[in-house]
């Protein structure tokens, strides 16, 4: 399956001199989930995080917050209507929800990055950079 940007890979790959070239293990593929959960956690804990801070809140709409100048504004909420359903939303506590996963997710990640770089632990991408390296420097044996 083709990754949707893999002509710009291509294109920058075509670039790099021979020996710049990465081997088959490249580092962004190895590196790339982490990317993708950062950023899916951060998109999560964001959509949560700024419902309630609109006033979406699980115990209903929070007074003089925007949810309730939007309320008032409509006056009687219809069923169903978008209002209805982020209030709904709001009040089951998904968005509490949806911000304590997508921000947990990124803190889970982050934890394990900073102790991985405290203890001096490479992760398995350097270390196949480095191995990677170590073979072409190392002269051969008689």
């Amino acid at each position: 399956v083709l990754h949707p940007l893999a002509f710009l890979e291509s294109a920058s790959n075509s670039s790099l001199s021979e020996s710049k070239k990465p081997n088959d293990k490249d580092s962004r593929n190895a590196r790339g989930w982490r990317t993708y959960a950062y950023g899916t956690g951060l998109v999560v804990g964001a959509l949560g995080g700024g419902a309630i801070a609109l006033g979406f809140a699980p115990a209903g709409i929070a007074g003089g917050s925007l949810a309730a100048a939007w309320q008032a504004s409509i006056g009687n909420v219809a069923a169903g209507s978008v209002f209805a359903t982020l209030q709904s939303a709001g009040a089951t506590s998904t968005f509490a929800w949806l911000s304590g996963t997508g921000f947990g997710t990124c803190g889970a990640l982050g934890a394990a990055d900073i102790y991985n770089s405290l203890s001096g632990k490479k992760s398995k991408t350097t270390e196949g950079e480095s191995n990677a390296e170590s073979e072409k420097t190392e002269e051969p044996k008689l």
